[in-house]
């Protein structure tokens, strides 16, 4: 029995139905007739005449094959008559970890390296349409596969056929005797919440009017007018057009329209009947968070000269200028009662409201922010923004939204991690506040191994993947022994805990409260000039900037000059 044929007795073994396997011509373009021709077969009955027809297409067409069988040479979610496997389709990016996924019972390579489709079997053969494409749609999700490949209908290509495009013979690279009930399933996260769309190309908009409509960067624009792409950066380049677009504030279909243009010259998908769904599927990726990897692909050379490095059109993106850009960390830290989880919650309550400035920090953009209350239960966290008497709550209502959760949320446990990126993606978070470090650790923050572990699921799941800023608050350092003394001003030192902490973060601030003033440090400022800030607390939780004259210099330990010498040369302010 060769590869071809174990392969088809896996996916159907003694099940009765219908098989089918369609055939792609790629000497005729997409929009000839023929290009597409459907085969059915009966199974096993018609096994061998099954084998004769893939051997035969593949030396010179595209053969696929399709993991469910059918009760009449239909395919249809009507006719579905079950599955030995749920699948996941890959096209150019294989996870690192597979989580809570199991380890797949079958993978083959369909073409060039990171292109595979990797099949689970069941201990069952699965006749409900709808719960295969849900395990399958989950599958994808959880570990970023291409999300057109989930459906129950969905055909993939069988081993010992060609791939013509890259000349690459499909083969099984791994194969086990596992199979798996079906509830192991369950425990994956739920895909995020999608309005289906069915977009047709006669109802695409005119591109010239689309391009006229928004300004464009000129490297998007560059990138766009490309008459072609190198095979093996299609992908990438569609994932970073789709971006830029959807930066620029396009609709889903006006992407997809930008996208179709595009990939009718590069020639990605523009030879399938599904182009425009596989498409869409680039843009859902994308407004899901789930596509940044492949987006920023495109980015070459990896080691540029001096000049051609300033040259390029890469540039920070800032959402509170100098404090917090796209994707940034920022530490605000101080002991209890020094109004930290206030300014931050002001800051953030700004950023969701897109007015220009707070305090005197300019915002550049409007975001949608999620505050996660680990220490305030939910009638603490309700009671705290009344004191605030928030006037225009129309325009955060959308954007800034609240976890009132009150006890610690680990994120050394899966569950919880599910939870939170859960939360990012169904929501479109791009801020998060996470209050307090102390209770989100997962251990204690004196511990550099915990702290390690957190920056490296923050960096990689939520700062890099989903591009979310992430402002922590955190404690200080109790007076003492450990501490630098008795000052107004906090420096990192002062901040409590591994030294991991500060040197995760982009922007670090000390707060202070004494005599009725707060005190501000940039201990650490990675973009920023400033230094040390004074400010006044309102009766509506709130801060302001103090007139002229209004604190005196002496409130910050000014008056001795052995101090002022100490700040100046280490920007440290004693009291």
């Amino acid at each position: 029995m060769d590869e071809l044929e174990s392969f088809c007795d896996s996916l159907y073994g003694e099940h009765e139905g219908h098989v089918y396997s369609p055939i792609k011509d790629t000497k005729k373009d997409a929009t000839e007739d023929g290009y597409w021709k459907q085969y059915f077969f009966k199974w096993p009955t018609n096994k061998r005449s099954l084998f004769q027809h893939v051997r035969q297409h593949s030396k010179t067409h595209e053969v696929y094959i399709a993991p469910p069988l059918y009760d009449s040479p239909k395919v249809s979610y009507d006719t579905f008559l079950g599955t030995n496997y749920v699948w996941a389709e890959f096209d150019g990016s294989l996870p690192e970890t597979l989580g809570d996924i199991p380890e797949p019972t079958i993978k083959i390579q369909s073409s060039t390296k990171n292109h595979e489709h990797w099949y689970w079997r069941l201990d069952e053969f699965a006749t409900d349409a709808a719960l295969v494409s849900l395990i399958s749609k989950k599958i994808a999700y959880a570990l970023r596969a291409d999300l057109s490949g989930w459906d129950a209908t969905q055909v993939l290509r069988p081993p010992t056929t060609i791939h013509h495009e890259s000349k690459k013979i499909v083969s099984r690279t791994f194969s086990s005797d596992t199979s798996y009930p079906i509830q192991t399933f369950s425990t994956i996260a739920e895909p995020p919440l999608q309005t289906v769309e069915d977009i047709k190309v006669k109802d695409l908009p005119d591109i010239d009017w689309l391009i006229a409509l928004h300004k464009w960067e000129p490297d998007t624009f560059d990138l766009f007018k490309k008459p072609g792409v190198p095979v093996g950066s299609r992908s990438s380049a569609l994932f970073r057009l789709a971006f830029d677009c959807i930066e620029m504030g396009m609709s889903n279909k006006a992407v997809v329209t930008i996208l179709y243009d595009a990939d009718n010259r590069w020639k990605k998908y523009s030879k399938r009947p599904d182009q425009v769904k596989r498409l869409l599927s680039i843009v859902q990726r994308v407004r899901s968070k789930k596509g940044t990897d492949e987006v920023q692909n495109i980015q070459t050379p990896v080691l540029y000269r001096f000049q051609e490095f300033m040259d390029t059109k890469i540039e920070l993106d800032w959402i509170i200028e100098g404090i917090l850009p796209v994707a940034g960390q920022t530490v605000i830290f101080g002991p209890s009662y020094s109004g930290k989880t206030t300014l931050v919650t002001r800051m953030g309550l700004s950023v969701a409201s897109g007015i220009d400035s707070y305090l005197d920090w300019k915002i550049i953009k409007q975001k949608r922010v999620a505050f996660i209350s680990a220490e305030m239960a939910h009638e603490e966290v309700k009671q705290y923004f009344k004191d605030m008497n928030i006037k225009d709550t129309h325009l955060i209502n959308e954007t800034f939204m609240i976890y009132p959760l009150g006890h610690a949320f680990p994120l050394n446990r899966k569950d919880n991690k599910r939870t939170l990126l859960e939360m990012i993606d169904q929501n479109n978070i791009e801020v998060l506040i996470l209050d307090s470090l102390s209770v989100i650790a997962g251990g204690s923050t004196n511990d550099d191994q915990t702290i390690i572990e957190l920056n490296e699921f923050i960096n990689t799941e939520v700062r890099k993947k989903r591009r979310v800023a992430v402002i922590h608050i955190h404690h200080s350092r109790k007076p003492g022994i450990e501490s630098n003394g008795n000052k107004k001003w906090l420096d990192l030192p002062d901040l409590y805990g591994s030294v991991y902490i500060g040197a995760n973060a982009i922007t670090v601030i000390g707060m202070l409260k004494s005599k009725g003033v707060t005190y501000l440090n940039y201990a650490k400022g990675r973009y920023t000039l400033r230094q040390h800030e004074k400010l006044i607390m309102t009766e509506t939780r709130d801060f302001r900037i103090p007139e002229k004259g209004e604190v005196k210099d002496s409130d910050g330990g000014e008056k001795d000059p052995g101090l002022i010498t100490e700040m100046q040369r280490f920007g440290v302010l004693g009291g």
